[in-house]
């Protein structure tokens, strides 16, 4: 029997892989593999650990948890729920990856955003299992996934979505890695908040209204274009232009020295 869960870890946690390669690949050598994988192990019990506090501790994103007892949901309830989980998730989920990257191993290190690249997708990837779990639930038969014209619909979108999620952590950990790598832990928890509102903005709307094409195609752009200024704005920058370079040629080198 297929449960919903065991698709969503894998369509979750195939990209996430994938993504950390795409991301990464070109800056082989400039960074500690033992170091990479720490962040990467650490980053998939962090993500499942602090949405499983959410979903038990601070269920903010159920609107009865601010309407009281009796009577029909208010709009202040609505409002509540919508605040504190854009606004508080987002605080928890950079309080976390702060937490990690500040500890003594990555903090003062120019190379500490790769691995949050890591630690952040593979965060992203846990984080966003349950939720994509959740709006794969009605889409899983015995058999396995549905993939009839319409469930398949429903499924490209519960991934767009998902995939969102995991590219938006992935960057605000470049991001609170990036302040880590400074010495100012409190500048990248401020960045990844402010970084993390939107997306669980977007999530919010999701579990309230199910899946829908329009918040997934926003969780998808905007965890791309959240990826793309990160790798050019901070990636990009770590290692001059002209040592890149060096090593490109040096590779190609040994790449033609052992072809010979």
């Amino acid at each position: 029997m297929v449960s919903a869960s065991l698709v969503a870890s894998v369509l979750t946690l195939l990209p996430a892989m994938g993504l950390i390669y795409w991301v990464l690949h070109r800056y082989e050598g400039y960074f500690e593999q033992n170091r990479l994988f720490f962040g990467l192990i650490v980053g998939l019990f962090g993500g499942l650990l602090v949405r499983f506090l959410e979903s038990v501790l601070f269920r903010f994103d159920d609107p009865t948890t601010f309407q009281p007892s009796g009577g029909a949901l208010t709009l202040g309830a609505l409002l509540s729920s919508a605040a504190y989980s854009t606004i508080g998730y987002a605080l928890v989920g950079a309080m976390a990856m702060t937490a990690v990257l500040g500890f003594r191993k990555f903090r003062a290190r120019k190379d500490t955003p790769y691995y949050g690249v890591a630690f952040g997708l593979a965060f992203g990837a846990m984080y966003a299992m349950p939720l994509f779990a959740y709006s794969l639930t009605p889409l899983v038969e015995t058999q396995g996934l549905r993939l009839d014209a319409t469930a398949l619909a429903f499924d490209l979108a519960a991934f767009a979505f998902a995939t969102g999620i995991v590219m938006a952590h992935g960057a605000a950990a470049v991001w609170v890695g990036h302040g880590s790598g400074q010495g100012r832990l409190w500048k990248g928890a401020v960045q990844g908040t402010g970084l993390l509102i939107p997306i669980m903005g977007i999530s919010w709307f999701w579990v309230q209204n199910g899946i829908q094409l329009v918040p997934a195609l926003a969780s998808l752009g905007y965890g791309i274009f959240l990826t793309l200024v990160t790798q050019r704005r901070i990636l990009d920058t770590i290692v001059p232009p002209e040592i890149r370079d060096q090593v490109r040629r040096e590779r190609r080198r040994e790449l033609r020295k052992g072809g010979a």
